[in-house]
């Protein structure tokens, strides 16, 4: 029982000793694209600027230890609320849209795969304008679980990598639409995994184990 306890205390000490390098951190995917289509209602608010080809580019971030909200196995939603610059788009040289209100994912593991980004202004009900990233691999052959990607999926496995703008701009319903052409991870893009220990806990934790051994070995000879 000793011996046990002697164990459990150990690995107690050493999760309280790797707590700060296992705490997570915020991740930062970029991607770039172009427009494929454009609508404005009544009139166009860019004055022709923003069109057909039309280049675009934003980021989002998001915390990777976010919590599934969906029970079942195969779909994965997740959702993040007011980090700084959670997602942002710059569509051609004059507009562009940031929100830090909401940011959710959708992860659907099956035929097909998917990944939705979908970010608000409005806080979590989403009355203002919207933006959204949705891509979809027919095969479903890309994920492996509906667990949220911790690294940017490869544009090249899906079919279809679409960009959505959707809002008002000054007193104009605005519609954009585009191709993406990079996803990529540009921030906190280490691997989530098992903490390297600094070498002072190393250190720390040989001693210890060396400590039991040697308890051990003394309970054994005495008995």
């Amino acid at each position: 029982m000793k011996k046990l306890a002697s164990s459990l205390a150990v690995a107690a000490w050493l999760c309280a000793g790797w707590a700060e390098p296992c705490a997570a951190a915020p991740i930062t995917f970029s991607f770039t694209g172009a427009v494929t289509q454009t609508t404005f209602l009544p009139s166009d608010p860019f004055a022709g600027t923003i069109a057909v080809g039309t280049a675009f580019n934003g980021s989002y971030t998001f915390e990777s230890t976010a919590p599934d909200g969906n029970p079942f196995a195969s779909t994965g939603s997740y959702s993040v609320l007011n980090l700084p610059n959670l997602f942002t788009v710059n569509i051609g040289a004059g507009f562009t849209f940031s929100t830090s209100d909401a940011l959710s994912f959708n992860v659907g593991n099956g035929a097909p795969d998917q990944y939705s980004v979908f970010a608000c202004e409005g806080g979590p009900f989403c009355f203002g304008s919207f933006a959204a990233l949705f891509l979809e691999d027919i095969d479903g052959a890309v994920f492996g679980s509906d667990a949220l990607p911790l690294t940017a999926p490869p544009l090249s496995a899906f079919e279809s990598a679409q960009f959505l703008f959707q809002g008002f701009v000054a007193g104009n319903l605005v519609q954009i639409s585009g191709q993406l052409e990079t996803l990529v991870c540009s921030a906190g893009c280490e691997p989530v995994g098992t903490p390297v220990p600094e070498p002072a806990t190393l250190t720390l934790v040989a001693t210890a184990l060396g400590a039991l051994r040697l308890r051990r070995r003394r309970a054994s000879s005495a008995g």
